[in-house]
């Protein structure tokens, strides 16, 4: 039993993986901070400039055009 524990505790084969690990974890946690924090100024900013670019173009959008002879 010892012995096994020597074995254990000199085997560094997962620290790699280990390190990888925390490192997604924390970039996923830097995300989704960075994300709640400026998801809503960027959601209007780009609402703003749609409103605007909408109101500039006089006909924006799909027409719907009857079938017929043209």
């Amino acid at each position: 039993m010892l012995t096994a524990f020597k074995t254990f505790a000199q085997d560094e084969s997962g620290g790699t993986a280990i390190e990888y690990g925390l490192f997604a974890g924390l970039l996923a946690i830097g995300v989704s901070v960075f994300v709640s924090v400026l998801g809503g100024p960027v959601e209007e900013a780009f609402a703003k400039a749609s409103t605007q670019v909408m109101s500039t173009v006089p006909h924006a959008g799909a027409q719907i055009v009857p079938p017929g002879p043209a």
